[in-house]
């Protein structure tokens, strides 16, 4: 039932992981690699502790009890020779040396055992071998402190001898194989301890090398993906510039993420929006001039019609003068005519007295001249009206 729900869960972590901004992406793979490196740290630390309660385990398991043991073994020694010699060398007095010297190793003896007993955790089968040495000592000290020394003090040799070989050896070798075993055991227990720490020690290597390894392997991967995720979209983006550069502006590039490259590709895609909008509507432009050109052009020729059209009307107009000009210079000439004629009256109205016949005969005339001058007139107005005509 709980299987399923790992493959949901990778989308929504990598959904998250491309929505953080690239400082953060950055950020997380060296916060792993910190993570990692502080796992192997805690790791070897809690290890390099089990190494050295395995060390102390070594030291009071193996080390102490054996050094313990030995001490034990010299001071049994030393109380043998040093009871040899008490017995065999010749006595000044009670309280000779080799004799006090004698009694210090018995000393010596039950303290080395005593602290043997105090100093080390005993499994059964040793605490009874301890037991075994203590009662033998005992027995040894009794015999060597009392009839062994006595027998040897009084000289007979041969019974000395006998107890020695008879009583004392017997003790001697019961002490020295309990002691024997004693030492086998703490030797075996040493072994066992070392080995552990040895086991201790390759433990904590290989847990350390796998936690290493799965941490480096772990922010390799991170590390790997978080470039990824930066890489392809500034790629995407930079085949988009090169598409835009190349004037397709038709590309789009696909925004997976809402990171700083994510909102350069939008930024983008809106950009290449923009621009195709701006073409689109420079080219709807473009037509509209040329539609507009193509307009201009025949309101051009229109005009130029009209043009031509005016010139031919300004040549009327030009020929219209010119006859107005004539008719002006005929009146004109009219006038002065009519003048002359008028100072002619004036001379003849002086001499009509004289000349009433010829008086008659001018007035004809100059009857004539005004109906004449009245004709002019009359063409010079109509060439007015034309010209006011033409120029409305």
């Amino acid at each position: 039932m709980s299987r399923p729900a790992l493959p949901a869960v990778l989308p929504s972590l990598l959904g998250r992981l491309l929505s953080l901004p690239i400082r953060a992406k950055i950020l997380a793979t060296v916060s792993l690699a910190c993570v990692v490196a502080l796992v192997v740290g805690l790791v070897s630390l809690a290890q390099l502790s089990a190494l050295e309660q395995r060390t102390q385990e070594v030291q009071a398991e193996a080390l102490v009890p054996a050094s313990q043991l030995a001490a034990v073994r010299r001071a049994f020694l030393q109380t043998r020779i040093d009871a040899l010699a008490d017995e065999t060398l010749p006595k000044a007095s009670a309280e000779d040396v080799e004799h006090q010297t004698y009694l210090k190793d018995v000393e010596a003896m039950y303290a080395a055992v005593d602290a043997y007993s105090k100093g080390s955790t005993l499994t059964q089968a040793q605490q009874a071998d301890l037991d075994a040495l203590t009662a033998a000592w005992k027995q040894y000290e009794t015999l060597v402190g009392g009839d062994l020394l006595a027998t040897a003090r009084s000289g007979d040799m041969a019974a000395y001898m006998a107890m020695r070989t008879a009583t004392v050896k017997p003790v001697s070798a019961a002490l020295n194989d309990a002691l024997t075993r004693l030492e086998d055991a703490e030797t075996a227990k040493a072994t066992s301890t070392v080995a552990a720490a040895r086991s201790t020690y390759e433990s904590a290597r290989t847990l350390v090398l796998i936690v290493l390894v799965v941490g480096l392997l772990a922010a390799v991967g991170l590390g790997l993906v978080v470039a990824r995720l930066i890489v392809r979209p500034v790629t995407a983006v930079q085949d988009g510039l090169e598409a835009m550069a190349g004037g397709d502006l038709t590309t789009r590039v696909e925004v997976r993420t809402t990171d700083e490259v994510g909102q350069m590709a939008t930024a983008l895609n809106r950009a290449a929006e923009s621009v195709g909008e701006t073409v689109r509507a420079t080219a709807e432009s473009a037509g509209a001039l040329a539609s507009a050109a193509e307009q201009l052009t025949g309101s051009a020729q229109s005009i130029a019609a009209s043009a031509e059209e005016a010139a031919a009307q300004a040549g009327a107009v030009a020929a219209a003068s010119e006859q107005i000009s004539r008719n002006v210079q005929t009146v004109a000439a009219g006038s002065e005519e009519m003048g002359a004629s008028i100072n002619e009256i004036a001379q003849s109205a002086s001499e009509a007295a004289q000349v009433a016949q010829s008086a008659v005969g001018v007035a004809e005339t100059t009857t004539a001249r005004i109906t004449q001058l009245g004709t002019s007139s009359q063409e010079i107005g109509d060439v007015v009206k034309v010209i006011t005509s033409i120029a409305q």
